[in-house]
């Protein structure tokens, strides 16, 4: 079988997400081909850990946009108290 090499870059800023993603990959190679292949397809199912990132994404965008004071303090915080545990009963729900 042939192998073909791409080679991409990534800004360490904005997609520190994709690269934290990657890193946590056993094999990055076919976690790239799966999810290239999905969004080709159609076929990517959101779950919950895609819904908890986009969160904690417009937590970061507010922290750096200079939302209101409140909302900043809140987000700089971190999750609220039982976050976690709320996310790991939501996900054996099987939604």
């Amino acid at each position: 079988m042939a192998k073909t090499t791409k080679t991409i870059s990534f800004d360490d800023e904005r997609d520190a997400a994709l690269l934290a993603w990657l890193d946590g990959q056993a094999n990055a190679s076919q976690a790239v081909r799966d999810a290239l292949q999905a969004a080709m397809a159609g076929t990517h199912e959101v779950t919950l850990a895609d819904v908890y990132e986009a969160v904690r994404g417009v937590e970061q965008v507010l922290r750096e946009g200079g939302a209101r004071e409140g909302t900043a303090r809140r987000a700089r915080t971190g999750d609220a108290a039982g976050t976690a545990a709320a996310a790991v009963n939501l996900s054996q729900l099987g939604l």
